[in-house]
């Protein structure tokens, strides 16, 4: 249901579930939440649930998590490759725990399948040594030093010099996991609007006036909330340049990366052998990316490869976002696949699928490693940049955090 209606059925419908149940002046919600992908909901469900807000979430798309949040692997990571200190790296353990103490509880299907990551040529032993480094400095304990008979014993047709077994790796099921935390905000007393755009507002006052529009019908809307929190993805740069009271200095550049995925073809007899029990890691690329991996599904019946990384051109509308994937970069793929697997031969993949993914880059084209997470010095408000992997394994996490510094300001990890 979008903003409009929302509106218009508290005025008219005593069973309706407003967004306020409390008495806040002009104040027509405690919180706006931008964005109904797996973070924007994380944090909506926080705020409701643990903070007792009358939480708005609203999302332009027709239902959640339909973009980043929905085109990805699927993993859940362990908290490996990110720089120490920071807020991946932080985030991620502690958002992989409290991930599958959720799903449990809460029937979202998951499996701990784990992970390889292989060092397969002599010069990347040295590149996986130092991801161990950075685990155990990350507060990752369980990693395993395999060797390469070790790893033949789980994966024959794998080649490998060293390899390590990260147990705590898995796979959730995405959608499950958005559905579950889209029914906690709701049976918490928050509304998610789908089909509903921010036009502009003005955030710089203790009252943060959003001006939406229904994306059908054209109708439009104003809310004035306490506190606005941007977790719009994709989006989240434009939305904060439509925010009068945000400095545009300050705002982070965003870069747009499509991560491509192939799949062996229907009916193949010869291709790239897996057991499909396992995730299938080469050591970290140099691209940007944690270079061209083999993924399972929680059927163990398919089996994916990818992503790679191609910096696409940024659009305004989602609308415009390209998901096709060029089956010429299959060759990419097949030689990707050739440096720690056998049995790959040429013509062996098609196209899958494909996701776009956000990247902070500063003025000088440099990539930012990190989470960027500001208030731009305005109370009340949060705003989520590049929030790319590992946002679904620390999507709880980040929810608490965000929550954290939206409420209390006790910014603890």
């Amino acid at each position: 249901m979008n903003t409009v209606n929302i509106l218009r059925n508290r005025l008219i419908s005593p069973a309706y579930t407003p967004f306020c149940t409390k008495t806040l002046g002009s104040v027509d919600v405690e919180t706006v939440v931008v964005g109904a992908g797996v973070v924007g909901l994380a944090i909506a469900r926080y705020l409701a649930k643990h903070c007792d807000q009358d939480v708005l979430v609203v999302d332009q798309r027709p239902s959640f998590g339909m973009e980043t949040s929905s085109r990805n692997s699927e993993v859940v990571h362990a908290g490996l490759y990110y720089a120490v200190d920071s807020l991946k790296a932080a985030l991620c353990v502690k958002g992989r725990d409290m991930l599958y103490d959720y799903c449990a509880s809460h029937g979202v299907a998951f499996e701990k399948c784990g992970k390889l990551i292989v060092a397969s040529e002599d010069e990347d032993v040295e590149t996986l040594e130092k991801i161990g480094q950075i685990a155990e400095l990350n507060g990752v304990v369980d990693l395993e030093p395999l060797t390469e008979s070790q790893v033949h014993t789980m994966e024959p047709h794998v080649r490998c010099r060293a390899a390590f077994f990260s147990p705590s790796s898995g796979i959730v099921d995405s959608h499950g996991l958005m559905s579950s935390l889209e029914r906690e905000i709701v049976s918490n007393g928050g509304t998610v609007a789908y089909n509903t755009r921010i036009l502009e507002g003005d955030i710089g006052g203790s009252e943060k006036v959003l001006n939406m529009e229904d994306v059908q019908s054209g109708e439009t809307t104003q809310v004035i909330a306490r506190n606005v929190v941007n977790s719009a993805g994709l989006w989240a740069r434009k939305i904060s340049l439509e925010l009068q009271g945000i400095s545009k200095e300050d705002i982070p550049r965003i870069a747009f990366v499509r991560g491509n995925y192939f799949s062996l073809k229907e009916g193949l007899t010869q291709g790239p052998k897996f057991s499909k029990k396992h995730l299938v890691y080469p050591v970290p690329s140099n691209d940007g990316g944690l270079g061209i991996h083999a993924t399972i599904d929680l059927s163990h019946s398919t089996i994916r490869f990818g992503p790679d990384v191609e910096w696409i051109d940024t659009v305004d509308d989602p609308d415009n976002l390209e998901y096709k994937v060029d089956p010429a970069r299959s060759v990419q793929f097949e030689n990707a696949l050739k440096r720690y697997c056998t049995h790959v031969e040429p013509g062996c993949l098609e196209p899958a699928y494909s996701g776009v993914r956000p990247k902070v880059v500063h003025d000088d084209g440099q990539k930012y490693p990190d989470f960027v997470i500001k208030d731009h010095g305005i109370p009340g408000l949060e705003c989520l940049y590049g929030i790319e992997s590992p946002g679904l394994t620390s999507c709880l996490a980040l929810g608490e955090y965000v929550g954290q510094r939206l409420t209390t300001h006790a910014l603890k990890i």
